[in-house]
């Protein structure tokens, strides 16, 4: 069916939304059918922007070791403190008082375990945002930090949660960056990653030689190990995406790769 008809028939059902959501796919589609394999781990400054004090490692903390081991400087920068980390605390009758004392617990021993995934992967820096899980949003001053950090930073690359994530914390910080991105002419790659969305990838990393030191990485999040099996869930996805050029024995991380003009095109047409 050509593309033409598809348009029709998604106006017709859809007129608000079909041009957007159409266009996207197909471009998402049309560049991500061949993923390349990226083998170039020289970049001098990796940026890796993580929603949530894991997300980093969860979706590329295999492509950091690979860089490390390549001479990169990485930094990783955390958008939220890991308040509401522990689900449990939802269904336990607390004063607000109680709450508050057991969520700031919460914030120091996640701090402590990416300090601890840090010096597995050889991360060179962590900055701490501190935006409250689930309430921050897009706002005049979170726009401009996070252009004074790109600027400051002066990334090669920089990876972050792809556009396609559910999560809304994840949505949240697209929506951050990419209106960063409007403020000034960056010259970085964006890499986007995958961790509770699955993505088009146009792009992959063979992680294979270094998937133990991404599962010490990710063991090292005992807080939150404790209401998933992420070493499970992360090697059975890495598995996966070995089935394209590495015949399905290996384990490979995919991204989005894309210029910032592109990147921020793709986020106007999903929003």
């Amino acid at each position: 069916m050509s593309s033409s008809v598809l348009r029709t028939i998604y106006r017709t059902l859809f007129p608000e939304k079909a041009r957007n959501y159409l266009g996207l796919y197909r471009h998402l589609y049309e560049d991500g059918s061949h993923p390349v394999i990226l083998a170039d781990f020289t970049a001098k400054k990796i940026l890796v922007i993580s929603p949530h004090i894991d997300d980093d490692v969860l979706g590329c903390g295999g492509t950091i070791c690979l860089f490390k081991r390549g001479g990169s400087e990485v930094t990783v920068v955390y958008m939220t403190d890991g308040r509401k980390g522990n689900p449990a605390l939802d269904s336990m009758t607390l004063s607000d008082n109680e709450r508050h004392q057991k969520e700031e617990a919460l914030v120091l021993l996640r701090k402590e375990e990416a300090r601890l995934t840090a010096a597995c992967l050889g991360i060179d820096r962590l900055i701490f945002l501190d935006y409250p899980d689930m309430t921050f949003t897009c706002t005049t001053s979170s726009v401009q930090r996070m252009v004074d950090l790109l600027r400051e930073e002066s990334p090669d690359a920089v990876f972050i949660p792809f556009l396609t994530e559910k999560h809304r914390d994840h949505r949240m910080t697209n929506d951050i960056f990419c209106n960063a991105l409007k403020q000034d002419k960056f010259h970085f790659s964006c890499y986007g990653y995958e961790v509770w969305t699955a993505l088009l990838p146009n792009c992959l990393v063979d992680i294979t030689n270094v998937l133990p030191d991404k599962k010490k990485a990710i063991l090292q999040h005992k807080s939150q190990l404790e209401h998933c099996d992420y070493i499970r869930a992360v090697t059975c996805l890495n598995g996966y995406r070995s089935m394209v050029y590495l015949e399905g024995d290996n384990y490979a991380e995919a991204f989005y790769r894309a210029s910032p003009e592109l990147y921020r095109f793709l986020y106007t047409r999903m929003r």
